[in-house]
């Protein structure tokens, strides 16, 4: 199923995702195809980072990068090399409008999962970049570093430990979108800019590219560390801010409007569901990113009162919720949607909550006297209004359009 579903994309479309200054390749732009010209010149220096499972290797060793069949570095190779200690390495081009392809060598030019990124940067960029295949254990960060970048063709977990005042700021996108300047239009996945509020991150994430901007330059006194593990987890503490997000979601508009809006990795497993936890019910801010036609995004809350349920549908840009909960469940299912259907779901934890004494947010509500608690609730932005019916079963089903 998945061979078949990247070969439709590789034949209908592009599948790479095109930044300011790097592209972003998958492996369904070189499925069925012996080569594909990179999609953007190498004017000046370039970056070329390889990222793969150890599953992938068989197939990888058919892959190589190079310019007119000179200069041919395998994906296995590239896909190796470190510096630094436990970052990632990567193969330093410098020419002037260097046109790149990638060589397909298999029997049927077949393809395994890849992650081919290509920055148009100098090798002095002060960024330090991980791939969650070769991550050993807790890695510091030095003192004078601020922005990290991590890689992967498959979901992994990420926990932060920092050592006294910080304040920072997370995209799912590589380190050219915040250092490089360019016309990208992104947004930041998950922000934390007082630095009296801020909490580590357990999160866990589930596309190609996470960047973590630290503020050091004011608190140049604190440490940090940062663990990093490919792993399934789908359940998650709602005890600290995090997000969650459609399998192979970037935070910016491609600079091809032709191009993919997601990441493809037949690693990614979909329909996904999450479930998020509290020990005891607290109160949060929900904010949502979302283009969803086709596909079926719901987020499910409980509370004292029942069970919730949002369906989210259209195109919204981080509509906010205030939410009393200590259990949410999200569940995504793009069967029969289109490719550029995503989201992007923050939550944020405002305070512990004493359950006898915090009122509901408030909603304008008709029904009839002695009706259950019970409710069928329809969204309109701004506004909510809420029907109340007998014998409705206890579900509250809200639509987000």
């Amino acid at each position: 199923l998945s061979v078949v579903l990247l070969l439709t994309i590789a034949c209908g479309g592009h599948a790479y995702f095109l930044f300011s200054n790097s592209v972003l390749i998958d492996e369904s732009d070189v499925v069925g195809k012996d080569t594909f010209d990179v999609p953007m010149l190498c004017n000046g220096t370039c970056r070329v980072y390889v990222s793969l499972p150890k599953s992938s290797e068989k197939l990888a060793l058919g892959l190589s990068i190079g310019m007119f069949k000179h200069f041919l570095m395998n994906f296995v190779t590239l896909s190796t090399w470190k510096r630094n200690g436990n970052e990632k390495g990567y193969w330093f081009v410098w020419q002037k409008e260097a046109q790149l392809t990638v060589y397909n060598k298999n029997k049927h030019h077949e393809a395994a999962p890849f992650l081919l990124w290509i920055v148009q940067a100098d090798d002095d960029v002060p960024v330090q970049v991980y791939d969650v295949n070769f991550f050993k254990d807790f890695t510091l960060l030095t003192p004078d570093q601020q922005t990290i970048t991590v890689m992967s063709t498959e979901g992994f977990s990420l926990s932060t430990n920092t050592s006294g005042k910080m304040t920072m700021t997370v995209t799912a996108s590589g380190f050219d979108t915040v250092l490089l300047g360019g016309s990208d239009n992104c947004e930041n996945a998950l922000e934390q800019q007082d630095p009296s509020t801020y909490q580590d991150l357990n999160l866990w994430f589930n596309g190609p590219l996470l960047t973590l901007v630290f503020d050091r330059e004011t608190y140049n006194s604190s440490g940090i560390g940062i663990s990093v593990n490919v792993e399934e987890a789908y359940e998650f503490s709602l005890d600290t801010p995090t997000f969650i997000t459609s399998p192979g979601y970037i935070s910016c508009e491609s600079q091809d409007p032709n191009s993919a809006r997601t990441f493809h990795s037949s690693l990614y497993e979909v329909p996904t569901k999450y479930e998020l936890y509290s020990e005891s019910i607290i109160h949060i801010y929900e904010g949502a990113t979302f283009n969803v036609d086709d596909a079926k995004l719901s987020l499910f809350y409980v509370d004292e009162w029942g069970t919730y349920e949002l369906r989210f549908h259209g195109n919204l840009h981080d509509p906010l919720f205030e939410l009393r909960t200590s259990n949410v469940n999200i569940t995504w299912d793009p069967t029969g949607a289109g490719e550029k259907e995503s989201y992007l779901i923050r939550l944020y934890p405002i305070l512990q909550l004493d359950t006898t004494t915090v009122e509901l947010p408030e909603f304008t509500t008709t029904h009839d006297p002695d009706v259950p608690p019970v409710k069928t609730t329809t969204v309109e932005i701004p506004g909510v209004t809420t029907t109340h019916e007998p014998d409705v079963p206890p579900v509250k089903t809200t639509t987000v359009e």
